[in-house]
């Protein structure tokens, strides 16, 4: 997906893939050579105003960029307008509704994935703050995942009907609460991290190495 920017695959501008007037032969489209970006296959309209990217994050995004055009995901469109320029702000060509696509189908495919094990998306991040410090109160819960206290307390229950975690007095001071993992919770560490892997390694596999770095470097630095 970054390397879409700099590739000249898509093309409303300059760039290895793309004329120097910005605009592609009638019918043509960047190829695979020429787009420089490893597992991209792309695909022209007839008369060469749109190109198909076939990777797979633009797979899952459903976008079409095209030629001559700066309100593609890669070309700010809203800020732009907002600019005063004379484009029109098209939400669904915005990186921010690329990002959305991505998310949502890469959600989706993991809570897919736990079910077998019996978990909702969410439940295994509340569970892995245990696997690392197990016996945690439910405030230190709150505090290291982010998120508001209700969420949590309502995990927490569906996790002790579950059978995979408990609550007991800490000893040292009964008035506090902590949240303990059962033998199947513990358990429940190996697939559920084999998971996690598996979608790392399915969410990157049409990168090379670079990309894949230069991925992992620009997705941490996006604010939170």
């Amino acid at each position: 997906m970054p390397s879409l920017h700099h590739s000249g695959v898509c093309c409303g501008g300059v760039g290895p893939g793309s004329p120097s007037s910005g605009r592609p032969r009638r019918g043509s489209c960047p190829d695979r050579g020429s787009s420089g970006f490893p597992g991209v296959v792309t695909s022209a309209s007839p008369d060469g105003s749109a190109c198909r990217i076939l990777h797979p994050f633009a797979e899952a995004v459903g976008q079409t960029t095209r030629h001559g055009k700066s309100g593609s995901i890669l070309g700010s469109p809203c800020a732009k307008a907002a600019g005063g320029g004379q484009d029109e702000c098209m939400l669904d060509e915005t990186l921010t509704y690329a990002l959305i696509k991505v998310v949502k189908t890469h959600r989706n495919q993991l809570a897919a994935a736990l079910v077998p094990l019996g978990l909702h998306v969410g439940q295994e991040l509340l569970l892995n703050q245990l696997w690392k410090e197990d016996g945690l109160t439910q405030g230190e819960l709150i505090a290291r995942l982010g998120v508001e206290p209700p969420t949590v307390t309502k995990t927490l229950q569906r996790l002790e009907r579950a059978g995979i975690v408990y609550r007991a007095p800490d000893p040292d001071r009964p008035r506090v609460g902590r949240v303990h993992l059962t033998e199947t919770g513990k358990a429940l560490r190996e697939p559920v991290e084999a998971i996690w892997a598996k979608m790392d390694e399915d969410l990157v596999s049409g990168f090379d190495a670079a990309e894949r770095d230069l991925l992992a470097r620009l997705v941490r630095a996006i604010p939170r």
